[in-house]
């Protein structure tokens, strides 16, 4: 027990040393990122400073700019010495010199919303009053005096984050015509930058998060690995106490610890003698310890767990002295399950000079994973053996599991499916695809049985059509795990209803072609024949059979036969027709 609890001691102070290096490096880090995005937002202000000052040195190498003068763009009054400062293109437009510190002034009033970013040119004796330095301004233009060639501070403004950084300006030849108060050479002023940090804030602080989830998730796996490490160890501990208890001189005190659990706990010597038997065990196997100590003694063994047994105890014998194995063996109950973890105690010599065995019978543990297992492919062949297109999905959208008849239907593979989730979202109609997403993200957590039909393309190009049905999945405590599906492939279904909605709809054309005879129809008094709406004429005949559901067969009028055949009396004084006719004697 004692090393057990310092074990715990040990890995409890691991634990804070790997708590404490996470932490630190993880500080270190986010440091180095604070101190990055200083950096960055350092060299974004001078290149800003830089463009203001290229601009400001090209236009003072060409004596300045003329510009439109107008309402925005009034004439200098401080190059009123100057004869030129205003001059008029042919056109009669007037024009206005503009000083390199006018240009950079007006492009910064009127375009630094564009990124946000501001810059000032000013001086400690300004010609312009607005062009005054403010406090911070003025501190970095008499740091300038001292020497200083650069002032970079990061300041808080409106509840913001800005980088304010200035450098000085160098008077030179051609800046003497505005500035002749001052000396080739000398510092005549400086332009300040004021950056907002929001934008740098943003990127370095997702890298922070990145940052700080990788550290978090490697904090937890040292741990885990340390609680893991912690209780091999102790495992380990606790078979050495177990065979130091048995084999050392208070073998006695301790040995009532050891008989009075329901493990089995046998020692061998190097020959395979038994040394010491537990009353476990003996009560497993019917035996007494008179019969096995001293003596070899192997319990029968399932033969088909023999081999596995022989390979696994000759690792007793080499570093580090364990091994582990389950095995059947014959009880008196019958053939049970044990657990066995075996452990070879080293002599000075390198050899082994005794071995202790533990086993625990996991007969019934066997059976519930035998009884999984036999539940799982009870279903599996169920599942693998249903002509529908059967899957799986859990609570997340991953499938889980695809019966093989997804082949026989689309032409792909269960794995193909369960490699690339997009792949079932994919191969379904563009025209149906957004309504299928829509049930899935609606229906995904949904205690209904729910029906979509939708149409696919298949691997191999065809369209089918499919009856899709699916229902949340629970388990033993009554949680949602997910929801199965069922696809049918009702193509032949579709097209029968078309075939029929096609018959349909040509009966109704056809009938809507029959019409009842009604109002005038223009018949020839001399033929009888009649004139259709189209002007062609027509056989009496033709025509109702065409326009009604009369059907015609051909007779002969009492008048035309007393006409045509006055040989024969077909009809009688009243004009109805015999009962016997000429055919009767033939």
């Amino acid at each position: 027990m004692a090393a057990i609890k310092r074990i715990h001691g040990y890995t409890l102070t691991l634990m804070f040393l790997w708590t404490a290096l996470a932490a630190a490096s993880l500080w270190w880090g986010v440091s180095q990122h604070h101190h990055e995005a200083s950096t960055v937002a350092r060299t974004e202000a001078a290149a800003y400073f830089n463009k203001d000052n290229a601009i400001r040195l090209w236009a003072a190498s060409h004596g300045g700019v003329y510009v439109p003068a107008d309402e925005h763009t009034l004439p200098s009054p401080y190059l009123a010495h100057m004869a030129d400062r205003d001059i008029s293109k042919p056109s009669g437009e007037q024009l206005t010199l503009m000083s390199p510190a006018y240009m950079i002034r007006q492009m910064n009033e009127d375009f630094s919303a564009l990124y946000g970013v501001s810059s000032h040119i000013t001086s400690l004796n300004p010609l312009r009053p607005e062009n005054v330095p403010d406090h911070w301004e003025k501190k970095a233009l008499l740091a300038f005096a001292q020497g200083e060639t650069e002032v970079v501070e990061m300041i808080e403004k409106d509840g913001k984050s800005y980088l304010r950084l200035m450098r000085p300006l160098e008077n030179r030849d051609e800046c003497l015509k505005c500035h002749a108060e001052y000396n080739e050479g000398e510092i005549n002023g400086g332009i300040s930058v004021s950056l907002p940090m929001e934008h740098i804030e943003k990127y370095f602080t997702a890298h922070d998060y990145v940052m700080t989830t990788g550290y978090v998730l490697l904090w937890i796996m040292g741990m885990g690995g340390l609680l893991y490490a912690q209780q091999k160890i102790a495992q380990k501990v606790r078979e050495r106490d177990i065979a130091e208890i048995l084999s050392a001189e208070s073998e006695n005190k301790y040995k009532m610890i050891v008989e009075n659990q329901s493990d089995l706990v046998v020692k061998f010597d190097n020959q395979n003698r038994l040394l010491y038997v537990s009353p476990s065990y003996l009560k497993t196997f019917g035996r007494n310890a008179e019969e096995l100590l001293g003596n070899e003694f192997m319990p029968l063994v399932h033969e088909d767990d023999r081999e596995k047994i022989k390979e696994s105890l000759k690792g007793v014998f080499f570093p580090p002295y364990t091994t582990q194995h389950d095995e059947r063996a014959m009880t008196l109950d019958g053939w049970r399950w044990f657990s066995w973890s075996v452990r070879g105690i080293p002599d000075n010599k390198g050899g082994v000079k005794e071995i202790i065995g533990v086993g625990r019978d996991i007969t019934h543990r066997k059976e519930i994973e035998n009884s999984l297992k036999q539940s799982e492919e009870k279903f599996r062949t169920v599942s693998d053996f249903t002509y529908a297109w059967e899957y799986w999905m859990d609570t997340e959208g991953n499938l889980m599991y695809v019966s093989p008849s997804c082949k026989r239907i689309s032409g792909y593979e269960p794995e193909d499916f369960l490699k690339n989730k997009k792949l079932f979202e994919s191969i379904i109609l563009p025209d149906d695809r957004q309504k299928f997403k829509e049930h899935i993200e609606k229906e995904l957590d949904s205690v209904d049985v729910c029906t979509r039909t939708f149409r696919i393309i298949t691997m191999s190009g065809e369209t089918r059509w499919i009856s899709h049905i699916c229902q949340p999945v629970y388990n033993a405590a009554g949680e949602c795990v997910g929801r199965r599906a069922s696809n049918h492939d009702i193509t032949e279904r579709k097209q029968v209803e078309e075939e029929r909605e096609q018959l349909i709809q040509k009966l109704k054309e056809a009938l809507d072609k029959v019409k009842v005879l009604s109002g005038f129809l223009p018949i020839c008094s001399s033929c009888k024949m009649i004139r259709d709406d189209k002007g062609y004429w027509n056989q009496i005949e033709s025509y109702i059979r065409d326009h009604s559901e009369a059907q015609f067969s051909h007779s002969i009028c009492p008048d035309c036969a007393r006409k045509l055949y006055p040989d024969i009396d077909l009809y009688d004084a009243d004009g109805k027709v015999k009962k016997s006719g000429p055919d009767d004697d033939k």
